[in-house]
């Protein structure tokens, strides 16, 4: 692209944005940049990647300021699941005596799940992001 050298230069419709290498995902950032510029880049990502990955066994998954990209049946429930019953095989036959849970977005109610199916915790949830629950 030609500018004149008096214009400044062009703003990228990006900034404000970042991908973040989580180990086993990736998640592309977009709380920093315009709302509903990030909103409408967002969308379209998630249905290009949904097109694209289809055939791997991957989860594409959108959140309030954010898209990502894991492997199916990784996420916060699976995790949950495991160190509590670590926990409670290691504790024997004593039950825990309390477990908080506390989230804030989508990505947080397969772990409210997990508590929820198979003990008794208690959940927190945040109140600007309801829930089914």
């Amino acid at each position: 692209m030609l500018t004149p050298p008096s214009a400044p230069p062009p703003r990228n419709p990006n900034s404000g944005t970042y991908i973040e290498h989580k180990g086993s995902a990736l998640v592309w950032h977009f709380r920093d940049t315009h709302p509903e510029f990030g909103a409408m880049q967002a969308k379209e990502m998630v249905y290009n990647l949904q097109a694209t990955l289809a055939q791997y066994p991957l989860e594409v998954m959108r959140g309030p300021d954010y898209v990502e990209v894991r492997p199916q049946g990784v996420n916060k429930g699976v995790a949950v699941d495991k160190i509590v019953s670590a926990l409670e095989r290691r504790a024997g036959a004593k039950p825990h005596d309390f477990i908080m849970c506390i989230g804030d977005d989508q990505s947080d109610e397969t772990m409210f799940n997990a508590l929820q199916v198979s003990r008794e915790a208690a959940c927190l949830r945040d109140a600007a992001r309801p829930s089914d629950h």
